[in-house]
């Protein structure tokens, strides 16, 4: 899925968008606008994945980080366990091979905060 894809759909609400990248990497660049941040390297990230797909059990899920690298290894680890439909946004924020990436698109951004403060009451009451 394309980043231009993905906003538009996450826009839509036709899908879940997660960034996987670290807090340090949000400060940096932003998060793209509708994405839910869950930093693939914490603690707790798979209770969140857990609650995340509980919240939005009817959703499909795309997953964007910096270049797409990691993407790719969570989309399969997500797929082997049956546990829905996920997309991988293979540019990511930065861009790559597939892509010039959500930055350099100039899609919507929102500061990290910002992110954190918009996820569904549902699934912050998961922890």
């Amino acid at each position: 899925m394309s980043a231009k894809e993905a906003s538009r759909a996450v826009a839509a609400g036709e899908i879940v968008l997660i960034d996987i990248r670290t807090p340090k990497e949000w400060a940096e660049s932003g998060v793209a606008k509708g994405a839910w941040p869950i930093d693939m390297v914490s603690r707790d990230f798979g209770t969140r994945i857990q609650a995340l797909l509980k919240a939005e059990a009817n959703k499909p899920i795309a997953i964007i980080c910096a270049t797409g690298g990691r993407t790719l290894f969570l989309q399969n680890i997500i797929s082997q366990n049956g546990l829905g439909e996920v997309w991988d946004v293979g540019e990511g924020m930065y861009g790559s091979r597939h892509g010039q990436g959500w930055l350099k698109e100039k899609l919507p951004l929102v500061s990290a905060e910002e992110a954190l403060e918009g996820l569904p009451a549902a699934y912050l009451s998961a922890y």
